[in-house]
């Protein structure tokens, strides 16, 4: 079992298995293996133990898999720990693992522990955070592309005939595409790119962005609206730069810091201080404030997607999506995370608003 386990090991760490996630959904299930049921079965015969090979007989039992699943788990422990909070509550929560893991299970709760600080300290810390950011957006989070895996509606096992393998494999080609694109964007504005440039990258975005929704089937247009959603909430409160909070996080020398930062300050005095970001401005006619100037960071990505496609079929799975999450999240009274969620809202509420009002923008009547 240990010589099999690490080999097991050694393949998700290099990364040889198609899912990740799906290899260690496995681990779990014959983790959790109900094997007081077995104690009232007969064994195989002498005859069938013999002639089968060994890796037969490693997982010829419910407790032979559940110890391989223990070894496995066990040497896990740093690849899990880097998992959203979101995936890692539910797995900590397992009666298997709090039975046969209760180690582990205590060290990744202190992690999250660690985290949910940090986010505390984000919040209601010295960064001015309710006062200084009127956008909402929020500093210290990661902007991980990935969506919290769901059994019924993402597993590959769900879909084997020819004809939903067919929508399977439509939405994977959609959503690598869409992520392609949002990829290019963050590349986009994380460069310095005169106007010129940035428009015509922006152009090219668009035209891929219609694409995809040329490219998906029919049937998945409600799913790739749901995907489009939990992204949003994902991402959507995320900057595009980085904060000073996430600087000095990063910082080992804070000294050098300090001297280079008075190096740059000590002989030019800043009289009018300003928080918000600098944007090269092209001279054209149109001086008045333009949509994309409410939709800071990533949140600017999704609205140009939504223009640039202009989909009535796709508005309406998205329009209905996202009344159901603001309808959901406005119905919770718990306390816990209320502030995080009121961003949320507006920012769910927001884009409902672009569907609603955006198809009269360019009506010029009175």
């Amino acid at each position: 079992v240990d010589y099999t386990s690490k080999t097991y090991l050694c393949i998700i760490q290099n990364q040889l298995m198609p899912s990740v996630v799906l290899e260690l959904q496995l681990m779990l299930r014959l983790l959790s293996l109900n094997i007081n049921c077995e104690v009232k079965k007969k064994l195989k015969s002498k005859k069938d133990h013999d002639d089968s090979s060994s890796l037969q007989k490693m997982f010829q039992t419910g407790y032979l898999c559940q110890q391989f699943a223990i070894a496995v788990l066990k040497q896990l422990k740093p690849l899990i720990s880097f998992l959203g909070q979101d995936i890692l509550l539910p797995i900590l929560n397992l009666k298997s693992m709090i039975d046969h893991l209760p180690e582990e299970v205590q060290e990744l709760r202190l992690i999250i522990g660690s985290r949910m600080n940090e986010d505390t300290m984000l919040l209601q810390g010295n960064y001015e955070y309710a006062h200084n950011n009127e956008n909402g957006i929020i500093g210290g989070r990661s902007t991980i592309l990935n969506t919290p895996f769901q059994e019924k509606r993402d597993s590959r096992h769900n879909f084997r005939s020819r004809d939903l393998g067919s929508i399977y494999n439509n939405r994977e080609q959609c959503r690598d595409s869409f992520l392609f694109q949002l990829r290019a964007f963050q590349q986009i504005r994380g460069n310095v790119l005169n106007p010129t440039q940035i428009e015509k990258s922006l152009n090219g975005i668009r035209q891929a962005s219609r694409k995809v929704i040329e490219l998906l089937v029919r049937s998945n247009m409600s799913w790739f609206a749901e995907f489009f959603t939990e992204l949003l909430l994902q991402i959507g409160l995320v900057p595009m730069q980085e904060t000073d909070a996430d600087i000095l996080k990063n910082v080992s020398d804070k000294d050098k810091l300090q001297k280079l930062h008075s190096r740059f300050t000590s002989k030019v005095v800043q009289k009018n201080k300003s928080s918000h970001p600098l944007y090269l401005n092209d001279n054209s006619e149109n001086s008045g404030t333009s949509p994309e100037h409410f939709f800071p960071g990533h949140q600017e990505f999704f609205f140009l997607f939504i223009q640039a496609v202009d989909s009535y079929i796709f508005g309406i799975h998205l329009r209905n999506h996202l009344v159901k999450l603001i309808s959901s999240m406005w119905s919770s009274n718990e306390l816990k995370g209320v502030e995080e969620r009121i961003l949320q809202l507006q920012l769910l509420a927001k884009f409902l608003g672009v569907l609603a009002f955006s198809p009269n923008w360019d009506n010029k009547s009175p």
